[in-house]
């Protein structure tokens, strides 16, 4: 099985972050269930707002914990779709976190 590289919060930090507080890891790629689709990274958003959302301190972001997907938004092409408006091949900007590949609802998509 093909491998799903991802960045996990690895220590909740107050100060700035810094590389070892995170951890790459390699997770299943996962199956779209009825109704949504798989999408593949292609550009990852960095915008500083993630240093609040990971600490919760961002409206409409939970606090993460250890082992928890770091938030973030990326440009994503559609490998597999469940959801009769996407289309495999579609761009999309959608709510990933930081990971190669996402199972995702129409209600993460951002702008298409």
């Amino acid at each position: 099985m093909a491998a799903n590289l991802q960045v996990q919060l690895a220590m909740q930090r107050d100060g700035m972050p810094e590389a070892g507080d995170f951890h790459v890891v390699e997770a299943p790629i996962p199956r779209p269930a009825p109704g949504q689709m798989l999408v593949r990274t292609v550009y990852l958003s960095l915008d500083p707002y993630v240093r609040k959302a990971i600490r919760g301190d961002h409206p409409g972001h939970k606090a993460l914990v250890e082992g928890d997907v770091i938030y973030g938004r990326s440009v994503c092409r559609v490998v597999r779709s469940h959801d009769d408006s996407y289309r495999v091949g579609d761009y999309l900007v959608a709510e990933t976190g930081w990971r190669q590949h996402a199972a995702i609802g129409a209600e993460k998509v951002v702008q298409r």
